[in-house]
């Protein structure tokens, strides 16, 4: 916890416990002044460090000695206490700086001021991240919550609440929208599904006994029986891993669904046919790679040594694209969530029940699960047939 700070009227002339010495005037009614601060720059985008501004101080602004004033001071330690707690995880600090710095750096080039910025500022750079930068809405509605969060803690305004500012990236949205590809079902955020075959033939050019050949064969085959989100299969645990006569129980202690309390069991059966099965294929790769503890899929480099750390999510997407080239598919619109798009619909065109897939992926609602019944009835009709052609 940070250390408390006075204003200068009560740093002079303390005792050992901090408190002004009594000066033979009458104590005043305490009147707390502003209470908490920030004390780092906005602009960083880090967790703001609070400190307490003043304690507790009368007309002529001694410091109270009495039990108000520590009343109020333990009251305003744990008020920051609170406000840490509340302030994030550091991962979504870091995120915010990243977004600042860019927005900064934006600023810079075009003479603009960045904090405080105005409407038309931030309406040119969203729109700049689009049509030049090629960002997606899901970024550019990130950076607005990063910019938003800056000025809060500076203190001023935030120009995202600006109608100029929604406006514009309502536009942005839907033209997005508009231009992108006909959404289909099975496709989330423009991700075609991976279906039975295509993941037949992406396993089969992950050849060789290396430990990233290993690696990836179980990533992929893993991913899809699972139907995981890439930041669930990145973060998967060798704890959270039981083996079962069945195959193995998968135990997500946190998802983007779900609490650390509650979580999600996933159950990967073994495969009918040996070169495709999951539960092999990660036995495999665990030996492999020699992992009896911590994160499952690790970096692995040229030389063949594994990391000590998880792989990002980013690293999920790239092995599951380089698969997808190797086997000659259509990679425009393939991506890490075209796995779990792919464990969805293939399970719709099996005739597997909504229910029964939602305990598996952990979708909220049946309507997310259903977004992937158009591809799953593709073609399921002989209608040439009926038609007579």
């Amino acid at each position: 916890m940070p250390t408390a700070r006075r204003s200068n009227a009560t740093t002079a002339g303390t005792g050992p416990t901090g408190a002004r010495k009594a000066t033979g005037h009458p104590t005043p009614q305490a009147t707390p002044s502003s209470v908490l601060q920030p004390t780092r720059n906005a602009q960083t985008g880090q967790a703001p460090t609070l400190a307490i501004a003043t304690v507790e101080h009368g007309e002529r602004g001694e410091l109270e000695t009495g039990d108000a004033g520590a009343r109020l001071r333990e009251a305003m330690a744990a008020a920051v206490g609170y406000h840490q707690a509340g302030s994030g995880r550091e991962a979504t600090h870091k995120a915010h700086a990243s977004d600042l710095r860019i927005f900064r750096a934006w600023c810079d080039d075009v003479g603009a001021s960045s904090l405080p910025a105005n409407a038309a500022t931030v309406a040119a750079f969203i729109a700049g991240q689009v049509h030049q930068a090629g960002k997606a809405p899901a970024t550019v509605r990130r950076y607005l919550a990063s910019i938003t969060v800056a000025h809060r803690e500076a203190g001023h305004d935030s120009p995202c609440a600006s109608d100029a500012v929604r406006r514009v990236f309502k536009g942005i949205r839907d033209d997005v929208q508009a231009t992108r590809a006909p959404a289909v079902a099975g496709r989330r955020g423009g991700a075609a599904p991976l279906l039975r075959d295509d993941v037949r033939a992406m396993v089969a050019t992950v050849a060789g006994a290396s430990v990233k050949a290993h690696r990836d064969r179980a990533l992929i085959l893993v991913g899809y029986v699972g139907g995981f989100r890439a930041s669930e299969l990145a973060g998967l645990d060798v704890a959270d891993v039981v083996d079962d006569p069945r195959g193995l129980v998968v135990q997500l202690h946190r998802t983007k669904t779900t609490s650390a309390a509650d979580g999600r069991e996933v159950s990967i059966p073994f495969g009918r046919d040996p070169s495709t099965c999951p539960v092999r294929a990660l036995r495999a790769y665990l030996d492999a790679a020699a992992i009896t503890a911590g994160p499952v899929f690790r970096g692995v480099s040229r030389w063949g040594q594994v990391a000590r750390v998880a792989i990002g999510g980013d690293v999920v997407s790239d092995v599951v694209k380089a698969a997808a080239v190797a086997a000659g598919l259509d990679v425009a619109q393939v991506s890490a969530h075209s796995l779990r798009a792919g464990h969805v619909t293939q399970r719709r065109i099996a005739g597997d029940d909504v229910g029964a897939i939602q305990d598996s992926t952990g979708h909220r609602s049946e309507r997310m699960v259903r977004h992937y019944d158009r591809a799953a009835r593709r073609f399921r009709h002989d209608v040439a047939g009926s038609l007579g052609v």
